[in-house]
């Protein structure tokens, strides 16, 4: 890896990053199609799993089932079951995230997160901050943020059906990213370890 990139996902070889020193850690992100595209696969992937885990199992069950009894009848009614199965099987998949979907376009709506603007993510000493491009702020407690690490990045959930993905290249100030990452973390698990226990 050359010296000028940074790996996100482990704190800078700088040294640990106290929450002194990360009272103010920001990152501005791209919000294009794709980005947003791949954020919300991995966010629904993340958040309903038994929904699209079990939604898959059904529908490869019925779709077996069509092509078993299909195979009895002849090759014509076969090739037709074929192609019936693969169409309603693409629909019943969409069908079961086309709803979440709605739904998060309409939380992005309305938190100002508009398409080709860029936004900034900012890990301050006390909450979680949000900044549009037309400087709309929105802000939340590190108790309520969610945190994971997928295969494309780290997603960030500060309420239901809105998060940010901080990408695992991100384009420019690795760095920046990384030590972003790692205070939104500390963040995070010290508000964690403050819970009373129930």
């Amino acid at each position: 890896m050359p010296e000028h990139e940074v790996n996100p996902y482990r704190p800078p070889e700088t040294g640990d990053l106290s929450l002194d020193e990360s009272a103010s850690v920001s990152v501005t992100l791209a919000n294009d199609a794709r980005s947003r595209r791949i954020a919300t696969n991995q966010y629904l992937l993340r958040w309903h799993p038994k929904r699209l885990f079990f939604g898959s199992v059904l529908i490869i069950g019925v779709s077996t089932l069509c092509i078993h009894y299909s195979i009895r009848v002849g090759f014509p009614l076969f090739a037709l079951t074929m192609i019936a199965v693969m169409a309603l099987s693409s629909l019943a998949y969409a069908a079961l995230v086309w709803r979440a979907k709605s739904q998060i376009a309409e939380a992005f709506n309305r938190s100002g997160l508009s398409l080709d603007e860029p936004y900034t993510l900012r890990a301050d000493a006390e909450e979680f901050q949000f900044v549009t491009a037309h400087g709309v702020l929105c802000r939340w407690p590190y108790g309520q943020i969610q945190v994971h690490r997928t295969s494309r990045g780290v997603l960030i959930s500060p309420e239901p059906l809105l998060f940010f993905l901080i990408p695992k290249h991100h384009d420019a100030h690795l760095e920046e990213t990384g030590r972003f990452v790692q205070a939104v973390q500390l963040h995070v698990e010290e508000n964690s370890q403050d819970q009373p226990v129930s």
